[in-house]
């Protein structure tokens, strides 16, 4: 293989990190934010677990967990 394909390959693997440094600074700006935005209510009040909602239950679906466990 040529020092150019691998150098191909190389660059191609730099963006995609870069592209993930960018989403998780994104992500660390709007988790920041909503901490910010905590008022010390109730969980059915709390702003943070209404944004990760989508989130948590996606992640609950791909794990074949359900969300909240009944007792």
């Amino acid at each position: 293989m040529p020092c150019e394909a691998v150098d191909a390959i190389a660059r191609e693997h730099l963006a995609e990190v870069e592209r993930k440094i960018a989403d998780l600074q994104a992500l660390r700006r709007e988790l920041d934010s909503l901490v910010g935005q905590c008022g010390c209510g109730t969980v059915s009040e709390c702003r943070i677990v209404e944004a990760l909602a989508p989130t948590l239950e996606a992640l609950a679906a791909v794990a074949g967990t359900p969300l909240f466990h009944s007792r």
